[in-house]
């Protein structure tokens, strides 16, 4: 089998739904072994063949990973074929055989170009896209050679060295990121560095059926399938087991972006689903007779299960589920005026158990007119490892004031869901100063001197020029005319003037009072100025 070669940055997430969403059939032909995914074109090869010299020819089927179809067959008639791996950095086809060779097609054009001459019969294929490396394992041996692992330079597709293994060979799989090769002999699993090509480890008594780069873990079957074994990669050692309904196929596979492991259970017709992150099982999944491999392509979620009794490969969706998210909005100050700004902050923390950074986009909306900058939405940015944060500036239009509500709406990324929130704001009426100055400081009887009122527009934000009537009156027992005035004016100031008459008498202090009343965006104010005055 090979290792799994291409992985996206998303976050590890258990979570998703898993349901077959298409069958694609398999022509009539020699028996079927395994399948590997080429994520780059976004096709399948299904290895075809068998160990004996009467299950030939070869065959590698072809299958078209975005409309789920048959796309053609590549025969080899000199070969009886046995598993199929891909080479990405020279875009090769490897395919095993017991006729003592390994074929090589061009992925291009499906032509077979040359044979690799390799001792014993090479069954079992891996390939090592990493350090650009062919492993090959002899199955079954008419020659007697089965003992030994072929190492093949992907450069030059030639064997560079054999390695003895120490017993009859069986499944292979290579981590490309630890440059680890693990290969069954004789029911034990020889742990191989890919760098000196030396055994470094043994594990006793199980058959790998498959490896996990992602998390640098091997899955292996015991003996009688009571249950699968989940292997640290580091140690060697077992760190989990999932009990098994049935015996586990050689191909178990895993999606990285979702930490489900898929595992063929061929007796019942079924891939069972394993969570890695809690080592339960959230499967299974039924599929067509005789589950024997499963291929994962990390790019698009989806996982395909070939099925050796039904010859059809079924269609897996493994979509990871995104993670949930909380969104918290705040605006400061907290209590504003019309044309007044106030900053509202949204922040989204990821709330799964896995957590990690929520992108995109936040949008702002208020009950009431107003108007949001810079634009809306904002953008998030990071404030720790599963956090964002973005702020807009929210002033409300004039006749809005009360209370009102803004909204915060994460729409969500690829890995996380969306969420929302709301904060109360109260929008107030602007606030305004009154000063009155007359003329003169001094009148005698029946005497006149106009005073005018200013008010002004005090609050922070736009001005709004402020309107209505000025409402006079004296300490004294003099007139206004006219009373009330009407304010006029522009920008954040208005005035309004009056002419004051003294009555006939003793000239005395007294006290000139303007009031303004306010209107819809204005608080009222008043001023006083004093005057002598009969």
């Amino acid at each position: 089998m090979v290792g799994l070669l291409s992985f996206i940055a998303l976050p590890l997430r258990s979570a998703s739904a898993q349901s077959v969403v298409a069958t694609i059939p398999i022509p009539p032909g020699t028996g079927l072994q395994n399948i590997v995914s080429n994520p780059v074109m976004n096709l399948l090869y299904v290895g075809a063949g068998g160990c004996c010299p009467s299950s030939g020819p070869a065959t590698v089927y072809v299958l078209d990973g975005a409309t789920n179809t048959f796309v053609t067959a590549v025969t080899d008639p000199s070969s009886t074929g046995g598993q199929v791996g891909w080479n990405p950095n020279n875009n090769e086809i490897y395919l095993g055989s017991t006729s003592g060779f390994i074929t090589v097609i061009d992925a291009s054009t499906y032509l077979v170009t040359k044979h690799i001459p390799v001792a014993g019969c090479p069954g079992s294929v891996a390939v090592d896209a990493a350090s650009n490396t062919i492993y090959s394992n002899s199955q079954c041996c008419p020659n007697g050679q089965c003992d030994e692992l072929a190492v093949i330079a992907g450069s030059t597709d030639t064997v560079t060295t054999y390695i003895p293994i120490g017993g009859v060979a069986g499944q292979l799989y290579v981590n490309p990121v630890s440059d680890r090769i693990y290969a069954e002999a004789s029911n034990d699993i020889r742990v191989i560095d890919g760098l000196t090509n030396t055994i470094i480890d043994t594990i006793p008594g199980l058959s790998v059926v498959g490896v996990n780069p992602t998390l640098n873990q091997i899955y292996a079957c015991s003996p009688g399938c009571p249950d699968l074994d989940i292997i640290d990669g580091v140690t060697n050692t077992v760190m989990a087991t999932s009990p098994l309904p049935g015996c586990c196929a050689n191909d178990a596979n895993a999606n990285p972006n979702t930490n489900h492991l898929f595992v063929p259970i061929s007796g019942l017709n079924e891939v069972l689903v394993i969570d890695l992150v809690t080592n339960t099982h959230v499967g299974p999944v039924p599929v067509d007779a005789s589950p024997v491999g499963a291929a994962v392509d990390s790019l698009t979620n989806t996982v395909y299960i070939l099925n050796s009794g039904a010859r059809t490969v079924s269609v897996i969706s493994d979509a990871p589920v995104p993670a949930t998210t909380s969104t918290s909005v705040t605006c400061f100050p907290t209590s504003v005026a019309v044309n007044q700004a106030t900053t509202c902050t949204a922040t989204v923390t990821d709330t799964s158990p896995t957590p990690t950074l929520p992108t995109g986009m936040v949008t702002f909306f208020s009950s009431a007119s107003g108007s949001f900058t810079p634009p809306n939405p904002c953008t998030l940015g990071p404030t720790s490892s599963s956090t964002s944060r973005c702020s807009v500036s929210y002033t409300p239009s004039p006749g809005t004031e009360g209370p009102q509500t803004i909204t915060a709406t994460y729409s969500g990324d690829l890995t996380h869901q969306g969420s929302t929130d709301t904060t109360s704001l109260l929008v107030t009426q602007r606030t305004t100063s009154t000063t009155v100055s007359c003329s003169v400081a001094f009148l005698t009887d029946h005497h006149a001197t106009p005073c005018t009122a200013t008010v002004a527009d005090t609050s922070p934000g736009t001005p709004i020029t402020p309107s209505g009537p000025i409402a006079w009156r004296s300490s004294g027992k003099g007139t206004f005319s006219p009373n009330p005035c009407t304010l006029s004016g522009a920008g954040g100031t208005a005035t309004c003037i009056v002419t004051y008459t003294a009555s006939p008498g003793k000239p005395l202090p007294q006290t000139i009072t303007g009031t303004y009343r306010g209107d819809t965006d204005h608080s009222g104010s008043s001023g006083t100025t004093p005057i002598t005055a009969p």
